[in-house]
């Protein structure tokens, strides 16, 4: 979230008065004036600051790449529109072409958004060994795949897992799992950032009669998943007119699929916000089908809603794509340019099966085919070569895998569009951190423009500059040089904090000489006074500690408290 300008100045005026009131010193015309400039200018730099440049130094200072939130689907956009992508987290898998990982089931449709199953977590539901993932037939050919998960950048309730996973290793007591929303894992109390775990999960790469097979299955009550109250009759029609060949519902799935990604949809995270439809809500879901120009939630968002209108129980996951390998290591890195939503579409025997139909965001699991099988009630009936035990025909997919990623000349323009954003937002980043830089500076600037002022000084008070400059200095590092000792007093303080350094003895007592005779003598003070109050200056430096000296050189006191005689006693 970009810093409000508003709330900065608040903070700021808050921060002053608590300065004033802890030094119970009144502040002089000259502090008062630069105190409300440089409030101007943290409001109206702060008004200016790039989103991007903002959202890094957030980043740097909080550990917080991204924040998921109970429902991650509501600001997906603006994460993936971020402008400077962050790692969030890294892995290492037996699947050689990476996996998923999902974070929540969005089930509940109200037509406005997707959101989560209300569900409560239950203390006995620990992630050591996880129920069985619905739907999944004994019988159905399934893989096993060990993932070692790393999570840096992201704070979510929800643990990035592969799925369907059986067994998470690594995590306290507090994740649970959420069987509700299909074997997800929640906690109430923590959150990601620095978690260190391992996962086993059990994905399914079905054969064609195992398809088949599941298409003579009945379902358990999936009323939830097929919900499709106020979905606009145009939206059921384009649905059926997609999917008028398909021989089964399986086949009207992939026809869905195919629908978008061979299609004419183009890839685009700008186009619904500029044309005014960006969410999940039926709305733009309707403008998304005429348009065509989306990103993955309207994909994902359309396809789900179109199943349901087909009698097909959907959901859509939120997640992450499987990112990138390093070729050297093996370990896979996981930025927030892969946040995602896919949808799932269920056939009892398989289970919650994932699609892909994001455009240029990868390949489909090589499953995902049209099979020309009718349905049948009976799974005996099925005797030609279509439900043969015979695996549907792959190219290098891994089972586990839903989609990997692509060089498709969609991948390609969408990832130079990213990276085109990203170098334009980089020149307004680096000119709000200068702008910043300057800022902090600027007392730093404004002392030393004091202190040349006053060591540059001639006739008749060069003797007097020169003490203001050495007592300045000095309640500057934390000397105390109150204005209503005399200079002599100041003089024998002075002279034993640099004790040990004759020169910076004899400049003291060589300043304080001349100060008497310019003041009471009437004889202008020679040039080289200034000469003996920068030996002081070095003295009192050399013997103030290094804190002190930061201090001093960044927050100069005597810039901006008016120093007041203490009562007498």
């Amino acid at each position: 979230m970009s810093p409000n300008w508003f709330w900065v100045v608040v903070t700021v005026v808050g921060y002053a008065a608590v300065l004033l009131i802890s030094t119970g010193r009144r502040p002089s015309r000259a502090t008062l004036v630069t105190g409300v400039a440089a409030l101007a200018v943290a409001g109206i730099v702060t008004s200016l600051l790039p989103s991007s440049l903002s959202t890094v130094l957030q980043d740097a200072n909080t550990g917080a790449g991204i924040s998921t939130g109970v429902n991650p689907a509501i600001n997906l956009g603006d994460d993936l529109r971020r402008g400077t992508s962050v790692d969030v987290l890294s892995y290492t898998s037996s699947s050689s072409a990476g996996e998923y990982l999902k974070l929540v089931d969005l089930v509940d449709f109200s037509g406005r958004r997707w959101s989560p199953a209300q569900v409560s977590l239950k203390a006995a539901d620990t992630v050591t060994k996880l129920p069985p993932a619905p739907g999944i037939s004994k019988s159905t050919r399934r893989s096993t795949e060990s993932t070692k998960v790393s999570v840096s950048l992201l704070r979510s309730p929800y643990l990035p897992i592969p799925v369907p996973a059986t067994k998470v290793v690594g995590v306290d007591q507090k994740w649970k799992y959420v069987d509700a929303s299909g074997v997800t894992v929640r906690s109430t109390s923590e959150s990601t950032p620095g978690l260190h775990y391992t996962v086993t999960s059990r994905p399914v790469n079905p054969t064609r009669a195992q398809i088949v097979k599941s298409l003579g299955d009945t379902p358990a009550d999936l009323s939830a998943y097929t919900n499709v109250k106020g979905v606009p009759a145009d939206i059921g029609t384009l649905a059926k007119k997609v999917t008028q060949g398909a021989a089964n519902p399986f086949d009207a799935a992939v026809d869905l699929q195919d629908y978008f990604r061979d299609g004419d949809f183009t890839y685009s995270t700008t186009t619904p916000v500029r044309e005014g439809y960006d969410g999940t809500g039926l709305d733009a879901i309707e403008v998304f089908l005429k348009r065509k120009s989306g990103y993955c939630v309207h994909f994902a968002s359309a396809m789900a809603v179109m199943a349901r209108t087909l009698g097909i129980p959907s959901r859509i996951a939120v997640g992450f794509l499987p990112g990138t390998q390093d070729p050297r290591t093996g370990a896979w890195t996981v930025t927030s340019d892969d946040l995602h939503t896919w949808p799932e579409l269920y056939f009892q025997g398989l289970g919650w099966v994932p699609f892909e139909p994001t455009v240029g965001q990868g390949t489909t699991a090589a499953y995902l085919q049209q099979n020309g099988a009718t349905a049948s009630a009976s799974p005996s009936a099925s005797a030609s070569p279509s439900t043969s035990d015979t695996p549907v025909p792959t190219a290098t997919a891994a089972p586990s895998q839903l989609a990997v990623p692509t060089t498709s000349a969609a991948a390609t323009s969408s990832a130079q569009a990213a990276g085109t954003s990203s170098t334009n937002s980089l020149p307004l980043g680096v000119a709000g951190l200068v702008v910043l830089i300057l800022l902090a500076l600027t007392p730093w600037w404004l002392r030393t423009s004091r202190r040349r002022r006053r060591l540059g000084s001639g006739p008749p008070d060069a003797a007097l500059d020169s003490w203001r400059e050495v007592v300045d200095s000095a309640r500057d590092l934390g000397i105390s040089a109150d204005p209503g000792e005399t200079p002599q007093v100041l003089a024998e303080r002075f002279r034993a904090l640099v004790a040990g350094s004759q020169d910076a003895e004899e400049a003291v007592d060589a300043l304080l000489a001349a100060v008497q005779m310019e003041r009471f003598g009437d004889s202008p003070a020679a040039a080289s006074v200034h000469d003996a109050a920068r030996v002081v200056l070095g003295g009192l430096r050399s013997h103030s500690s290094p804190a002190a000296r930061a201090r001093a050189t960044l927050a100069p006191r005597s810039l901006f408290v008016e120093p007041r005689a203490r009562p007498a006693q």
